[in-house]
């Protein structure tokens, strides 16, 4: 989508500038970009000749290459020891596995920041190659290459963070993990929001050294108040034309980024941030609520809590949605409290009508929408549970609840089971489901209020 705002490109950076600083050493980074003029995206008039449509691309591609490439270079400059640019004919997958090995065995950590077009199973190199997706196919056997050529099963890339600015990026976020990136980010559908994204959360992270999960949901937030100015004109304030199957209600909203992996990363993890450590939370094994009786409310929509439904909510399997408090709160009401014998540590979320647990569906808990109801507890305190081969296992039942940074009291609620499952609203009326925890997805966020 970057064709639709190079225009806005030039905007973007004199409004937030540029900065130097002391480059950190052994940080490289590395741009792989091919934009291959997608000429398609300006909507040209169908009886267009093909000379002229060639042409455009041709200056569209060489317009918006040169452009990123000089803009990255000028923000990363002072913080990079390394920039390589793989761009155009050194777009390939070839130039690529190469770059990873070297500046490995040079010591450097790697910050890969894709820059061209791709959908939720491939991104586009130069030419005709791409870069796909999946356990067997060309991006995750870079690594299996690289052991090849090293002749070492143990080589692993030091690659730190993958930042994608293709279309449904999100897609490859695990096979990025897949080849050893700390942690990789990728818009949930189309990307019509590249740029101002892309100078923010360079910003963002490399200058002024947010955690990546941070830096990915503010320069989204701050995008969307950019494009939205420009809503009479753009109609970003639309549902995606592109993508009919996109579950947010417009082109803004669906170029939201996607954090896989360790969203915790800094860009120099031995410093604080210029201003105050905008993450204070991030001790992975905190917990950060105490125990009690609350009601849990939506941190979007109006006034909607997570609500058990009042006929079944003495039945397992009962059934858990978002909705509004009606005269009677006990199926609006939860125990939430610590369990002091679990390894893993965490909470049960128990509502108060009918005495359930919050369970997710114990086969599907890594799955995106995996069904979340109340049950009975299982594991040492109740039965046994017969889909984990009747051994006592209880961790879907457990949630990690971690307090959203510089909030009072806002929270995420994580399956203790699959600890990158976050508990996730979605709309009023609608199931309350697991999706993968995405720190810039506001609909994964729980304002925790007393309901004593």
């Amino acid at each position: 989508m970057k064709n639709k705002i190079l225009i806005l490109n030039y905007v973007t950076m004199f409004i937030f500038g540029t900065f130097q600083f002391h480059a950190q050493a052994g940080n490289t980074m590395v741009i792989l970009q091919e934009n291959q003029g997608k000429v398609g995206l300006l909507n040209l008039p169908k009886d267009t000749p093909s000379n002229v449509i060639t042409a455009i691309s041709a200056v569209m591609d060489a317009f918006a290459e040169n452009f990123e490439d000089i803009k990255s270079k000028i923000q990363g400059s002072g913080k990079y020891s390394k920039i390589i640019a793989l761009t155009d004919v050194n777009c390939t997958r070839a130039k690529l596995l190469q770059t990873l090995i070297s500046e490995t065995d040079a010591g450097n950590t790697v910050d890969l920041y894709f820059f061209g077009h791709g959908n939720s199973s491939l991104i586009e190199l130069h030419g005709r190659e791409d870069l796909r997706g999946g356990t067997t196919n060309s991006l995750r056997t870079l690594l299996t290459d690289a052991r090849t050529m090293k002749r070492d099963n143990t080589f692993g890339f030091r690659l730190r963070l993958v930042y994608s600015c293709a279309c449904v990026g999100e897609g490859l976020n695990d096979d990025w993990l897949a080849i050893g990136a700390k942690v990789s980010v990728g818009s949930l559908c189309d990307n019509w929001m590249a740029e101002p994204m892309i100078t923010l959360f360079l910003n963002k992270y490399a200058a002024e050294n947010k955690i990546v999960s941070i830096a990915a949901s503010e320069s989204f937030n701050e995008a969307k108040t950019v494009w939205a100015a420009t809503a009479m004109i753009t109609q970003y304030n639309t549902p995606d034309p592109l993508d009919k199957s996109c579950p947010k209600p417009n082109r803004m909203e669906g170029s939201i980024p996607i954090v896989a992996g360790d969203g915790s990363v800094k860009f120099n993890p031995l410093t604080r941030t210029l201003i105050r450590d905008l993450n204070p939370f991030n001790d992975l094994t905190a917990e950060d609520l105490t125990d009690g009786t609350y009601f849990v409310k939506t941190a979007v929509g109006n006034n909607l809590y997570l609500n058990v439904d009042f006929s079944t909510a003495s039945q397992n399997g009962g059934r858990v949605s978002i909705d509004g408090i009606g005269s009677t709160t006990s199926n609006n009401r939860f125990v939430v409290k610590k369990i002091g014998t679990a390894v893993l540590g965490g909470y049960t979320i128990q509502c108060v009508r009918g005495s359930k647990y919050l369970d997710a569906d114990y086969l599907n808990t890594d799955k995106g929408g995996c069904k979340i109801q109340v049950w009975q507890r299982t594991g040492p305190n109740g039965e046994m549970n017969p889909l984990a081969g009747g051994s006592p296992d209880s961790r879907n039942q457990e949630w990690s609840v971690k307090k959203v940074a510089g909030t009072a009291n806002k929270y995420r609620i994580l399956n203790i089971k699959s600890p990158t499952m976050a508990l996730d609203a979605g709309t009023a009326g609608a199931a309350v489901v697991l999706n993968r925890d995405n720190s810039a997805d506001h609909s994964q966020e729980w304002i925790i209020q007393t309901g004593q």
